[in-house]
């Protein structure tokens, strides 16, 4: 009929589009998201693909979550883990009441869960209080005594004393209690209950000890006076200006009034005695031009001739450091290098701010769990403190030690040899473990710390030998297959249920655990039918050299006419068909991660009924 080219011997011929040697269909390599591949009948095809982003987990990756984005946490989550862009999993970035970031539908956040401070535990804003980024302040002059007032009147107006008291408290106009201004007779200012007021008690000087003029004197507000204005200075007269007018120097009972000077030719105000007197604008007590004060954006001050003027400025936010501040970056931003108060941000301040991880002020420590360190930097692997999610933390940095804390260490007691190692003491029994160190797959593991120095952990449990005990252990795929814990004959983990040759050859029955350990120490069992056989072979392997690294092979010796059977060095007699051989091996395999044990029974006609491992550790 004709020639044909000869698909997948690796010479491409005539007819053929390629020939990479065999008739398999291969897919693309990890990462690519298109290629083409030669085909099984040595055509090109469109290859499979596998890449980050396709939403199916591989091997390569730690998850897959369809995109390569990289997404927080949800809100009100402190902590959480997520899948990244490049399919591994890490922190999520995270959005809670009580982080200080006003985000997601919160009113404010002061940077706890405190209630009665303007912002409570739900990060709404408390009656009266107004909330800004700078924090909480309460409403003056609402009415509502909060946190923070001493008092609140529902106004802002500084209230005085009932006329005749001498002292009292009130509410100011900031809702703190001050003294109030008092109004009583004797006190030298004249009120409406007042026909006079001369600052005193006394009788017989024109206002007597209840405040009413006394008859032959004329009194006013400035006090009670002998008849003067007659431009003639008299015994008694200080000066006479020839008018009874206040506020020109001389009053209107011919004394000199405050602030001024008098001769001869007239009474003048004096600047710079701090009382502002007719003609003068003002009076601050000295001859010189101030500045505003510190803060202030504007003002007016008193000059050096007593006239007001706008005076010179200086203020957090002007761009030029004064002797009150250790910076000014003329902005807004709390989170760079120069503080809202022109202060000069430092680790503890409570203020997240610069290359700071965290700032929790007076709540950073190198001693609490989870707490943000007084570097500024978050609690992590490493750090010596025990934290979340960690089962030990030597603060070493090495990951060559029972504790992994360098980079990309996990901080997880991961075998019973690590536990011995952090505890010398640890006496044997169950210990929780991470045997593949991710911190979601825990083993409630049996140590035996006894046992030639102890550390060995229990994967088949001669103390414990339910399914639920191995099942604990993180396995490839479903490789712990065809088992069954059984307690007659022997006790024990056993493989297969058959009794004929044929269906013990159909599948090799194994164990197969991601696991990091040196040695193996296991003690297994056969129980017979006609004893032909022996044991069979079984065979230990890593992730070096699967299940090829040592063969334990027990053959039958065939002098008796089936009778014995040869265990390592000894010949053991089977007297019945019930006779159960133990057997007991420990096999080094230094810097193993990976355990497999294969359980194969003979092919042969012979047939046994079932086979066991009694005990399995790890070390």
């Amino acid at each position: 009929e004709g020639c044909f080219p000869i698909c997948g011997d690796n010479l491409q011929v005539n007819g053929e589009a390629c020939d990479d040697g065999n008739t398999i269909t291969e897919g693309c390599a990890y990462g690519q998201t298109e290629c083409q591949v030669c085909a099984a009948d040595c055509t090109l095809q469109a290859g499979a693909t596998s890449y980050c982003g396709d939403d199916e987990v591989t091997t390569e990756e730690a998850c897959d979550d369809g995109n390569t984005f990289t997404e927080g946490c949800a809100y009100g989550q402190t902590e959480c883990q997520v899948c990244a862009a490049d399919c591994t999993l890490q922190a999520g970035e995270t959005s809670y009441c009580g982080d200080n970031l006003i985000l997601n539908g919160e009113a404010c956040d002061d940077g706890n869960l405190e209630i009665n401070d303007g912002c409570n535990d739900i990060c709404q804003i408390e009656a009266g209080f107004n909330c800004n980024a700078e924090g909480c302040f309460s409403i003056c002059g609402d009415n509502l005594q909060v946190n923070g007032e001493a008092c609140d009147d529902g106004n802002t107006i500084i209230e005085v004393c009932t006329y005749g008291q001498t002292e009292c408290q009130v509410c100011a106009a900031d809702c703190t209690l001050q003294a109030g201004a008092t109004s009583y007779c004797g006190d030298d200012e004249l009120t409406t209950e007042e026909a006079c007021d001369d600052g005193n008690l006394e009788i017989n000087d024109g206002c007597n000890d209840i405040c009413q003029i006394e008859v032959g004197f004329n009194c006013n507000a400035e006090g009670c006076v002998p008849i003067c204005g007659d431009n003639l200075q008299a015994n008694g007269e200080a000066c006479d200006d020839g008018n009874t007018e206040i506020n020109d120097g001389c009053n209107d009972i011919c004394q000199i009034e405050v602030g001024f000077n008098c001769n001869a030719e007239g009474c003048f105000p004096i600047c710079g005695d701090n009382l502002q007197v007719n003609g003068e604008a003002c009076d601050d007590g000295n001859t010189i031009t101030e500045s505003c004060a510190y803060g202030q954006t504007e003002c007016q001050v008193c000059a050096a001739n007593c006239t007001l003027q706008a005076g010179s400025t200086s203020y957090c936010g002007d761009g030029l450091v004064s002797s009150e501040e250790e910076c000014d970056d003329q902005n807004a931003n709390e989170n760079d290098f120069c503080l809202n108060d022109c202060l000069l941000p430092i680790c503890g301040d409570g203020i997240l701010s610069g290359a700071e991880e965290c700032d929790n002020g007076i709540n950073n420590s190198n001693a609490l769990a989870d707490a943000c360190r007084t570097d500024c930097t978050i609690a992590r692997c490493g750090d010596g403190v025990i934290d979340t999610g960690e089962s030990c933390d030597d603060g070493n940095q090495s990951n060559s030690d029972y504790c992994p804390d360098g980079d990309g260490g996990h901080c997880l007691l991961m075998m019973c040899k690590d536990v011995l190692t952090y505890n010398p003491s640890a006496t044997s029994g169950y210990y929780v473990i991470y045997p593949d160190g991710n911190s979601q797959h825990s083993v409630n593991a049996y140590c035996d710390m006894q046992t030639s120095g102890g550390g060995w952990t229990a994967i088949i449990n001669p103390l414990d030998y339910q399914e639920s005990y191995l099942n604990q252990f993180p396995s490839q795929f479903n490789s712990i297959v065809n088992y069954q814990v059984t307690s007659s004959p022997a006790v024990g983990v056993s493989w297969g249920t058959t009794t004929t040759a044929a269906l013990w050859s159909e599948t090799p029955y194994r164990i197969e655990l991601n696991l990091n350990y040196d040695e193996v120490t296991l003690t297994y069992s056969g129980f017979y039918n006609i004893p032909a056989g022996g044991l069979g072979k079984l065979k230990i392997g890593n992730q070096d050299f699967p299940y090829n690294i040592v063969v334990l092979n027990d053959a039958h010796t065939d002098s008796t006419a089936g009778q014995s059977l040869s265990v390592g060095t000894n010949t053991i007699f089977l007297a019945s068909l019930s006779d159960i051989i133990d057997r007991t091996d420990t096999v080094s395999l230094p810097n193993s991660t990976l355990l497999q044990i294969g359980m194969n029974g003979y092919t042969s006609s012979y047939t046994y009924t079932r086979r066991y491992i009694r005990s399995l550790w790890v070390r």
